[in-house]
């Protein structure tokens, strides 16, 4: 599974509580067992900065029941946006 381009690209990992619980209210937890790692792909002008990185990564679930916990945050007009 490959991350949001919305969250890398454009938020550049910032402010991004509730674009994560979008990305995994998206279908993600429909996977169950078969979800593998997440690939989170930063643009290659996105510059090393430990803290955004640090903050990114505390958000991150770790596990499915965590996913599932985030993403009762999604935003309730994000589906209107996908059709």
């Amino acid at each position: 599974m490959k991350g949001s381009r919305f969250i890398t690209h454009k938020l550049k990992l910032r402010n991004v509580e509730i674009a994560l619980a979008n990305f995994c209210a998206s279908g993600l937890l429909a996977l169950g067992p078969k979800l593998g790692p997440i690939l989170w792909q930063l643009p290659p002008s996105f510059s090393f900065r430990a803290d955004v990185l640090e903050s990114f990564f505390k958000l991150l679930p770790r596990t499915m029941q965590q996913a599932a916990d985030l993403a009762i945050g999604h935003d309730a007009g994000w589906l209107v946006e996908l059709l």
